[in-house]
C-alpha cells in the first residue's frame, strides 16, 4: 500500500483502457501520473486490446473506454464482467459529445452499458470527458480535457482509500 497525503492509504491501482485513437491511453497515462506523483500510488496501466491483467494483484481498478457511436467498447464490457469482489472500481469514458458531457442521464447510460455483464458492480465514481480533436488527422485529448481528467483523478483518489 502507498500513503496518500494526510496519512490516508491508497492501494495498488490497475488502470485499464480501450481506445481506437489513443485518446484513452493519454487519459490513462494522466490518471496514473496524478496518482503516482500526488498520492504515492503504485499504478499499472494496461491496454485491454493488448493484455488481460490479473485483477487479483490490485486493490483498486480504474476502467476507461472510448465510445463508438455512443456505444461502449466490447473489451470494456467484457472486462467489467469479472468478479471484482471487494475491490474499488471507477469508470471513465472519453470522446463524449461536449453537450452531453455533464448530462447525468448520459453518464448512467454509459455506466449501464459498461456494466451490462455485471450490473451488481457499484463503481465508486464515473468520469466523463468531452470530445477530442484531430490535428493532422490524429485524435488527441485536448488540454481542457486533460485538466478535467486530472481534476477527476484528484477527486477520485480519496475514494480509493
Amino acid at each position: 500500500m502507498a500513503l496518500l497525503l494526510g496519512g490516508r492509504m491508497v492501494g495498488k491501482t490497475l488502470i485499464v483502457y480501450t481506445t481506437r485513437t489513443g485518446v484513452n491511453a493519454q487519459a490513462a497515462s494522466a490518471i496514473s501520473e496524478i496518482l503516482r506523483l500526488n498520492y504515492n500510488t503504485d499504478t499499472t496501466v494496461v491496454d485491454l486490446k493488448a493484455d488481460s491483467p490479473d485483477i487479483a494483484l490490485y486493490e483498486n481498478v480504474i476502467v476507461g473506454s472510448g465510445l463508438k457511436g455512443n456505444r461502449v467498447y466490447k473489451e470494456t464490457i467484457d472486462f467489467l464482467g469479472k468478479d471484482f469482489g471487494p475491490k474499488k472500481v471507477a469508470l471513465y469514458f472519453s470522446c463524449v459529445e461536449p453537450a452531453k458531457a455533464s448530462d447525468s442521464k448520459v453518464v448512467e447510460d454509459y455506466k449501464k452499458q459498461a456494466l451490462s455483464k455485471n450490473p451488481a458492480l457499484a463503481p465508486v465514481d464515473v468520469g466523463l470527458f468531452a470530445g477530442c480533436f484531430e490535428p493532422g488527422g490524429k485524435a488527441m485529448i485536448d488540454e481542457c480535457n486533460i485538466i478535467n481528467v486530472k481534476a477527476w483523478t484528484t477527486k477520485l483518489a480519496p475514494m480509493l482509500n
